[in-house]
């Protein structure tokens, strides 16, 4: 793997990597986007089935995202099912502060 080269001449990153020294953190954002996920993620359909799992492990303070791998990624790239991912957490985390329901209501 070659390193490259600042304008100082100093070494930088290797050049395969996707850390850009040279845009500004939102244009690096936007090119980690476009790029799409470094690791493997999940599709809709596997993101729709795991979902509630998810989201219980991540309000029980758990390492949601060591239990189900892929899923960080795909909500991060995935508007539709990030949207899902916040309507349910507030959904989940409203009914858990609600005293007057209790399990099964």
């Amino acid at each position: 793997m070659r390193a490259r080269h600042n304008a100082a001449g100093s070494v930088g990153v290797p050049a395969s990597s996707p850390v850009r020294e040279d845009l500004d953190p939102s244009q690096d954002s936007l090119l980690s986007r476009l790029l799409g996920p470094q690791r493997p993620e999940l599709s809709c359909e596997q993101c729709f089935s795991e979902l509630d799992r998810y989201v219980e492990l991540e309000l029980r303070g758990a390492d949601a995202d060591t239990h189900i791998p892929g899923m960080r990624e795909h909500l991060e790239g995935c508007s539709a099912c990030a949207e899902d991912h916040r309507s349910l957490r507030a959904l989940v985390e409203t009914e858990a502060g609600s005293p007057e329901l209790g399990p099964g209501d």
